[in-house]
């Protein structure tokens, strides 16, 4: 039997193990779509926090993914997400 790993687990271990950003900085973000879980994570380093706070990134996800995933438009869902990270990190 295969273990199962929460979505939000696995992200972390992810941008750990690989990196995103800058290293100096920690400002990665990453966006994790598991459409078998029916499950979507958004990921920040310590060093974008404060520009991408937790409640900011759930409200992406609810309001801008999750729909999109909810009626088969995966792609759609992505893009939206990642618009909507990236207008919340450059404002």
């Amino acid at each position: 039997m295969q273990r199962r790993i929460a979505v939000e687990d696995h992200g972390r271990s992810l941008g750990n193990h690989r990196g995103g950003g800058r290293r100096d900085v920690n400002d990665g973000v990453l966006l994790i779509a598991a459409p078998d879980e029916r499950r979507a994570g958004i990921e920040v380093g310590s060093g974008i926090e404060a520009a991408l706070a937790d409640e900011r990134a759930g409200a992406i996800i609810q309001n801008d993914i999750l729909p999109r995933f909810r009626t088969g438009q995966m792609p759609e869902g992505i893009v939206a997400g990642s618009e909507a990270i990236i207008r919340e990190i450059t404002r």
